[in-house]
């Protein structure tokens, strides 16, 4: 702070006296009140230091764990709730080829009963023997290598896009896509 050696009337106490006039604030003070402006200043800039430690140790933080950061958490929110979308879609899927599954295993399980039925009743033929090892053929077919079941993917934005825009000066920019 550099000042300049007047005299006037100092601005705290008006009284008229040598002053000196701030070029920060440009007001004139008494050397007096010049020592206590001084002072406020001092305290001022120790608040602005304790404002970059403060900012440091959130930097230092930062670099110790990422996950803290509220760029870092956004990201990991999209990612949480994209696996989510992604494992209720999935067991969707899964629950689907369960029904599909259940149903062979009833059609089996009825397989099975008429064919205990034939030997219990004693009418075994070749006719009977034929259809049942058809229908048991068919069964191990749709099981094995499923016809009537296909699992697509579609190439439509299912999981929501993200991004990451940098601005590095006026105008321009740097964006990140993640899919």
């Amino acid at each position: 702070m550099a000042t300049k050696y007047v005299k006037s009337h100092c601005s705290i106490c008006n009284d008229e006296q040598d002053t000196y006039e701030c070029k920060g604030c440009l007001t004139i003070f008494c050397f007096n009140h010049l020592t206590d402006h001084r002072e406020m200043i001092n305290q001022d800039f120790i608040q602005i230091e304790h404002h970059f430690n403060s900012f440091r140790q959130k930097l230092d933080d930062q670099k110790e764990d990422p996950k803290k950061y509220l760029l870092i958490k956004q990201i990991n929110q999209w990612e949480n709730e994209s696996i989510n979308k992604i494992q209720q879609t999935a067991q969707k899927c899964r629950d689907e080829i369960n029904k599909y599954l259940f149903k062979i295993e009833n059609e089996f399980n009825e397989l099975s009963e008429k064919t205990k039925e034939i030997r219990k009743q004693n009418k075994i033929n070749e006719i009977n023997s034929k259809q049942i090892e058809e229908k048991l053929n068919k069964l191990n077919e749709d099981f094995e290598k499923p016809t009537k079941v296909l699992i697509e993917q579609k190439s439509s934005t299912f999981i929501d896009q993200i991004f990451v825009r940098i601005e590095i000066d006026q105008g321009n920019s740097l964006q990140y896509s993640f899919e």
